[in-house]
């Protein structure tokens, strides 16, 4: 029987998905905590929650509930990047011994394309990075990274940010074929309209045409699950389709939690995660 390992941000991790249930089990005494500043005011609950509650209750857990495993890692966490993502899995099956990756099957859930890994010199870490960094001036991170973040994020283009997104499909993606690693990918957050482009143009320092990264040979599209926007007639690669968030959790009624999270709720989760389970059953990766 395969393990399950997956990652992704907080789609996957799932937010405040049962924050109300956490803190209704904790008694009165912490039943107005709000999920948006949980972090600050009452940090040791808060990870709790992450890290110990929540973990029941998310994505991962659902999923492997469907698949009828009993074993799972979770690497999922809110605000990850796909940089991270990519080498936060691999990371992973590195420090297990080369005999036990292939007992894993890996399921990611792929972010939005505008987000960046970068080391944080003052606090010896890497650190996510989206585009409302920029206006936290107060933020230490935010105060050491913000030309960083202003020429990366801010006055980067579309095309440098899903250049980004295909090299971490294409590094996690090989090393996991390398591996022997059976997988499943699918893009949590995103649009068909993160790429600009049909194929993407390489050039060398010269500026003369060097070759071209045709975009339906990048990754096994049968491998990836695949949503649909009824908005859109075109047929969209999965890859480079609509994602989770915006063919569903955000079109479809009772799928969100209340505002302002603007994540899945554990209706959306359980009916992706039934859906999903049902999709690696078809891959006959057992």
């Amino acid at each position: 029987m395969k393990k399950l390992l997956i990652n992704g941000c907080s789609f996957v991790a799932g937010d405040a998905i049962v924050w109300h249930e956490y803190r209704m089990s904790l008694g009165q005494e912490y039943a107005s905590v709000p999920w948006e500043t949980a972090s600050v005011t009452h940090n040791s609950l808060y990870q709790q929650y992450r890290h110990e509650y929540r973990p029941k209750f998310n994505m991962g857990a659902k999923l492997i509930e469907n698949l009828g495993w009993t074993d799972k890692v979770d690497l999922s966490d809110d605000g990850s990047s796909n940089d991270m993502i990519s080498m936060k899995t691999i990371a992973y099956l590195l420090s297990i011994p080369e005999e036990e990756r292939q007992q894993f099957h890996v399921c990611v859930g792929w972010t939005s394309v505008m987000r960046l890994m970068k080391y944080v010199k003052t606090a010896n870490v890497y650190a996510n990075l989206h585009i409302n960094h920029f206006g936290q001036t107060d933020h230490p991170m935010v105060k050491e990274l913000h030309n960083y973040i202003r020429y990366c994020l801010v006055e980067a283009y579309d095309e440098d940010f899903s250049m980004n997104y295909i090299k971490n499909v294409i590094l996690l993606e090989s090393f996991l074929r390398s591996n022997n690693i059976t997988y499943t990918f699918f893009r949590s957050l995103g649009t068909q309209h993160d790429f600009k482009r049909g194929d993407f143009d390489v050039f060398n320092e010269h500026n003369s045409k060097n070759s071209r990264l045709a975009k339906d040979g990048i990754s096994d599209i049968k491998n990836w699950y695949k949503f649909y926007d009824n908005r859109d007639k075109a047929d969209y690669d999965p890859i480079y389709g609509v994602s989770w968030c915006d063919s569903t959790v955000l079109r479809k009624p009772n799928m969100l939690l209340p505002a302002p999270s603007g994540h899945p709720n554990l209706n959306a989760v359980i009916d992706l995660a039934g859906s999903l389970s049902n999709f690696i059953k078809s891959q006959q990766i057992l």
